[in-house]
């Protein structure tokens, strides 16, 4: 098992129409975010990841869950779901996400792709899942 921590600047573009059902435009905005993330290589082909993150632009948290299946020693695919929300009062949004990734590594880094569908909205309100999509690229520098 090995604990990461990463830090890092977090963007997020709220532009379109579909946005504006929940969060005003605001167009980019740009703060800090911080990872903790817990590996475990379960055998030389499959591995397993749990992180918390913390990100700023919106004090949003959020926690993760990945299977992955290395196709190739750089390439992986696999099942994630997860959980998520915002501590800022006036957009108090949870989401829960369930799909599937591609990942892609390198001796400095990685590239990551992933989509399936969440369901967003207050527990108590909680709206039908629609599409999601993400790239989350990791370098050391």
């Amino acid at each position: 098992v090995t604990i990461k921590v990463f830090g890092g600047l977090t963007v997020a573009e709220h532009a379109s129409n579909l946005s504006e059902l929940w969060l005003p435009p605001q167009g980019t905005e740009y703060g800090g975010k911080g990872v903790l993330e817990a590996w475990w290589n379960i055998s030389d082909q499959a591995w397993a990841s749990a992180d918390l993150s913390f990100g700023s632009t919106h004090m949003d948290y959020g926690g993760r869950i990945r299977l992955g299946w290395r196709l190739w020693p750089e390439l992986s695919a696999g099942l994630e779901g997860g959980s998520g929300g915002t501590a800022e009062p006036d957009l108090e949004r949870d989401t829960a996400r369930i799909g599937g990734f591609l990942r892609y590594e390198w001796a400095t880094g990685e590239v990551s792709i992933s989509g399936g569908w969440a369901a967003e909205g207050t527990w108590l309100e909680r709206e039908g899942p629609a599409p999601f999509g993400t790239v989350s690229l990791l370098t050391r520098f």
